[in-house]
């Protein structure tokens, strides 16, 4: 996995993270319908909360955003 990009905006953080040659949209911290989602970027598919990908994918971008502070 690795990161792609990190974007603050108000109250929430955007993190896309490359994993198997797909990109998937990260929010971090967010408010409103996309708290804490996981989106895969080329065709805006939602990953289900709790499932292992989810987690993982969470898991590191969150890791990523302490390690960059």
């Amino acid at each position: 996995m690795k990161i792609i990009s990190i974007d603050q905006a108000c109250g929430h953080t955007t993190v896309i993270v490359e994993k198997n040659n797909v990109q998937y949209c990260v929010f971090v911290d967010s408010y409103g319908t996309t708290k804490n989602e996981v989106y895969e970027n080329s065709n805006f598919r939602k990953i289900r909360k709790d499932s292992k990908l989810h987690n993982a994918l969470f898991s590191f971008a969150k890791s990523q955003l302490v390690a960059s502070v």
